[in-house]
C-alpha cells in the first residue's frame, strides 16, 4: 500500500541525517574497495514484483560467479521468497513486507548470516 507523502518523507529525513553526520553513505569507490579488498558481501534488492526479482537473477549469477555464494544475498517480497529460498548462488533469500516495513527483522536476519561466518 502506498502513502501519499511517503517517499518525500522518507528522503527529506535522509537527506537531513546525512546532513546532520548521523548517516554517512559510501562513495561508489568505498563501496569497490570494500567488496574487492575487505571482503564485504553484496545484498540484491528486489523489493516490488516478481519480474524485478527476477530480472535480478543475471546480476546474481555475474555476483556468484566473481565473489562466490557465501558473499551474495537477496531481498525480495516476501510472496516470491519460496523460489529463491534453496538458490544455491545464494547465502540467503530474506523476504520483505514493502518498502519500509520490517526493516528491523531485515537487519537482523542478514547481520545473523554475516555472525555465522
Amino acid at each position: 500500500m502506498n502513502f501519499p507523502g511517503l517517499d518525500p518523507a522518507w528522503t527529506a529525513w535522509h537527506r537531513l541525517l546525512r546532513r546532520t553526520g548521523r548517516i554517512a553513505p559510501w562513495t561508489l569507490e568505498q563501496c569497490r574497495r570494500a567488496v574487492a579488498e575487505e571482503g564485504a558481501g553484496v545484498v540484491v534488492v528486489a523489493g516490488t514484483a516478481l519480474g524485478d526479482s527476477l530480472l535480478c537473477t543475471p546480476l546474481i549469477q555475474t555476483l556468484h560467479d566473481h565473489l562466490g555464494r557465501e558473499r551474495v544475498h537477496f531481498l525480495v517480497r516476501t510472496p516470491y521468497l519460496e523460489l529463491y529460498r534453496d538458490d544455491p548462488r545464494l547465502a540467503q533469500a530474506v523476504g520483505v513486507r514493502g518498502k519500509f516495513r520490517g526493516l528491523g527483522e531485515v537487519k537482523a536476519a542478514l547481520t545473523a548470516q554475516v555472525l555465522q561466518r
